[in-house]
């Protein structure tokens, strides 16, 4: 029986009230029903958990995002996980889906499609939005920035330690190590919808924070693995894209801002190994 499965569902939190609510009621209202939500939460100071409560989550307490995935994974009692992020939400038969692929195709883990909830005011959000939608189809794991979000806990469980100062690189992390573990890795057919930014110093704070304070940490653990995935997207420069020269412009723009607040990152690290 398919029903017989339980799906837990992963989501780490920080100061996430703006969306979570969103999040959590998309997950209630799956056609799939054996579920447990596992939020876990770097100490917000604003509504987050209470939020996650009253949506009937468990809520464990743990800072830094590689170390709440690592917790949230072990503390899992599901047959299958599924790695979902506080500003996103899945269709209605996300999880029903993913089952019934694992099951029939004999996966271990499955990219779901990712597509951008955005502010149609709003060129950083418009731009967001399509890099999302093209990035996607490359899962290459060192080149790509296609994730798998769903998996077979058994598999997962197998990935026992997640270096803790690799901030955003978490997730390829989590790939990886369950590629080199041997892991069969399929697409389906679902959608998970992406709460995008309307902000450039959003935009340009999350790349300094979890890529730029990050990056050399994580190139201690890979840094094939690191590098290519800090590059330039190589779909950027594919016909489709190249034929529209505001598009490219744009997405060029994007990975200029990345790469300025990545720097900027990179360089604060440097100078706080520096002080004693």
């Amino acid at each position: 029986m398919i029903n017989s499965s339980l799906v837990s569902i992963n989501i780490p939190t920080l100061n996430s009230e703006r969306t979570i609510a969103k999040c959590l009621q998309s997950v209630i209202q799956q056609s799939y029903k054996n579920v447990e939500i596992i939020v876990i939460d770097s100490y917000s100071n604003d509504k987050t958990v209470a939020i996650a409560k009253r949506y009937g989550a468990k809520v464990i307490y743990e800072r830094k995002l590689p170390k709440q995935r690592m917790i949230g994974i072990m503390e899992s009692k599901g047959e299958y996980i599924l790695l979902l992020d506080s500003d996103q939400e899945l269709e209605p038969t996300a999880i029903e889906k993913c089952i019934k692929e694992v099951k029939e195709h004999g996966y271990d883990a499955l990219i779901l499609s990712e597509k951008s909830i955005y502010d149609e005011k709003s060129w950083i959000s418009k731009i967001l939005a399509y890099n999302m939608e093209i990035v996607q189809r490359d899962p290459d794991v060192f080149l790509g920035t296609a994730l798998p979000r769903f998996f077979k806990a058994a598999l997962l469980k197998k990935v026992n330690i997640i270096p803790e100062d690799i901030g955003y690189f978490d997730h390829a992390f989590i790939y990886h190590e369950t590629l080199k573990h041997g892991a069969k890795v399929g697409y389906v057919n679902v959608i998970v919808y992406h709460h995008e930014t309307n902000s450039i110093a959003r935009f340009i704070k999350k790349y300094y924070k979890y890529y730029g304070l990050c990056l050399i940490p994580a190139m201690k653990y890979n840094i094939r693995l690191a590098i290519g995935r800090s590059l330039p997207k190589r779909i950027y420069f594919s016909k489709e894209v190249m034929r529209r020269p505001q598009i490219f412009l744009g997405l060029l723009f994007l990975h200029i801002l990345k790469s300025l607040a990545t720097l900027t990152g990179i360089i604060i690290y440097m100078i706080k190994g520096l002080v004693p």
